[in-house]
């Protein structure tokens, strides 16, 4: 099972980084986990968000927001509307049902008439 996020907002942030005291390198990504198998595809429901610094190439962990930076965060964080959590079913899926489907009716009808293959 292959995992890949989808980024769904990303933005700049004017607020002050509380490791380096920079003030234009914050950025607020909020990303949605996709898990892939050869089968289906299926988006998680929860959005992660990281909060770094570009200056200082740091992660900003919630221990070290301000007050001004979760407000911001806050905003963001409502503005972003995560896709729906629905099981997509990819090619091979339907490959392997259509198959599948033509098996069972080709038993079935052999069964009900085995003269078919003798005539």
């Amino acid at each position: 099972m292959k995992t890949e996020y989808t980024i769904l907002k990303k933005a700049n942030l004017n607020n002050n980084c509380p490791v380096c005291f920079n003030t234009d390198g914050l950025i607020i990504s909020f990303k949605q986990k996709e898990l892939k198998t050869a089968l289906f595809k299926r988006n998680a429901k929860d959005v992660e968000d990281k909060i770094e610094c570009l200056k200082c190439k740091s992660h900003i962990y919630p221990a070290l927001w301000t007050k001004d930076i979760e407000m911001v965060y806050d905003y963001h964080r409502k503005t972003v509307t995560p896709t729906a959590s629905k099981v997509r079913f990819t090619p091979l899926f339907y490959t392997l049902v259509i198959i599948l489907f033509i098996i069972v009716a080709a038993t079935i009808i052999y069964l009900k008439n085995p003269e078919i293959l003798n005539s």
